[in-house]
């Protein structure tokens, strides 16, 4: 039987990749980087207490870490199609990342009680310019950091 997602699980997945659209960076360091550079077995941690942010810290994910990426793609949506609310970036999202998130973990999402996954979608500026790309990422339920790397499959080369 599928686990159904609850309205607060999908506000939360919604709110937090709200929040963790980010604008481009200059000037910043290596380990300080724009959500668009996430790639899929990058780790990161987003700033302690902040509710928005323009910057993530890409960390090891063999020490505590708030997020580990196991997809990215491109959402599919009709040409001069208008920014999708809530319901539909998940009808969009779910279907590509529940098995991903299986693969990468090893376990069914609908069984997963420890670690979840969230995802970072365009602003609606981006969204307007054409932006598609989703990132999916592993974080824990109880919102504490991970703290080692949870793909059960061979993580991709740099």
């Amino acid at each position: 039987m599928r686990r159904q997602r609850t309205t607060l699980d999908r506000r939360l997945s919604i709110a937090v990749a709200m929040v963790l659209t980010v604008v481009g960076l200059t000037g910043c360091d290596t380990s300080t980087i724009n959500a668009s550079d996430l790639r899929v077995g990058d780790c990161f941690d987003v700033p302690d207490g902040a509710s928005t942010f323009s910057s993530l810290r890409r960390t090891s994910c063999d020490t505590p870490h708030s997020g580990e990426v196991f997809h990215v793609f491109d959402a599919t949506t009709t040409a001069g199609a208008t920014y999708p609310s809530d319901p539909d970036w998940g009808a969009l999202i779910y279907p590509v990342c529940d098995p991903q998130f299986d693969a990468w973990t090893g376990t069914s999402i609908e069984t997963s009680t420890v670690v979840r996954y969230r995802f970072l979608v365009p602003s609606k500026d981006e969204f307007g310019r054409g932006g598609r790309r989703v990132t999916c990422f592993l974080s824990r339920t109880d919102g504490a950091k991970l703290d080692t790397p949870l793909h059960v499959t061979p993580r991709p080369s740099s």
